[in-house]
């Protein structure tokens, strides 16, 4: 058996979808595995009661202030930093509140990943493609995901969204830009993954002193530090969107739900 901490940043009205989150997880997650739920909310007082009592010294549940857009996603890193000495999970993942698990989760399934590097991402759906014959067949039935693609590696070098302001501490060179993750679940060795945090808060921290924020906030800096570090990199099936052509064939352990997921996703 291991012990597994899931970290969460669940403010405002993504305080419901971490509910949902935590029941899909408590049906799907394996006896192999035993969980700890780390959330940080502004709404104690509104978690279910009947979470409360059936996780019991499972749950660990920390105040925060809710801040308005990015910040509660820009401060991830920061947050993980506050709460470090309440993580008990020798592997520790976190997941984004609108997540729900769909397929078993065993212990293989974290410590297999992470025999090639001690910490995994997961391929940014919206940008994963195939490889070999699946991405021809990819191709072949979506032409025009042909011209996208070919005019995003004639522009930026790959196909995602990395950071290309060189002022900010999470740009990475075009010749790096070879596979982006998504931000919303990432998980390794418990030391691992919160000395990551450590250099990823201070990077955003710098940014901001000068006055700047990534393009795209958390998710630039992790992209940064995938980029310039050894990190093992999934397929999606840890961050699903069904919509997506390029995942046909992939299985889903982890769905992304927000139902605004099309708009969110799609750059």
């Amino acid at each position: 058996m291991i012990g597994l901490t899931i970290f969460t940043v669940a403010t405002g009205r993504y305080l419901n979808f971490w509910t949902q989150l935590v029941e899909s997880g408590e049906v799907f997650i394996g006896s192999s595995v035993r969980t700890q739920w780390l959330v940080l909310t502004d709404q104690v007082e509104k978690i279910p009661t009947e979470i409360v009592a059936k996780l019991g010294p499972r749950l660990t549940v920390i105040r925060i202030n809710h801040e308005p857009w990015p910040y509660p996603t820009l401060k991830r890193y920061e947050y993980l930093q506050f709460v470090r000495n309440q993580v008990v999970g020798d592997y520790l993942m976190h997941l984004d509140a609108d997540m729900i698990f769909v397929a078993s989760i065993n212990e293989a399934d974290i410590t297999t990943p992470l025999a090639e590097s001690e910490i995994t991402c997961i391929s940014h759906p919206g940008y994963f493609r195939p490889d070999g014959i699946k991405r021809f067949e990819f191709y072949s039935r979506n032409p025009s995901k042909i011209i996208q693609d070919v005019v995003l590696y004639l522009k930026f070098g790959g196909v995602g969204t990395w950071e290309r302001n060189s002022h900010s501490t999470a740009y990475v060179r075009r010749s790096q830009r070879k596979n982006y993750v998504c931000g919303g679940c990432w998980f390794g060795h418990t030391t691992k993954i919160l000395a990551m945090a450590s250099i990823l808060e201070k990077n955003i921290s710098m940014d901001l002193g000068n006055g700047y924020i990534a393009q795209f906030h958390d998710e630039s800096h992790l992209n940064s530090f995938v980029a310039n570090n050894d990190v093992n990199v999934l397929a999606p099936e840890f961050c699903f969107e069904p919509r997506y052509p390029q995942l046909k064939g992939l299985t889903a352990k982890i769905l992304a739900v927000d139902k605004n997921a099309e708009s969110k996703w799609l750059r």
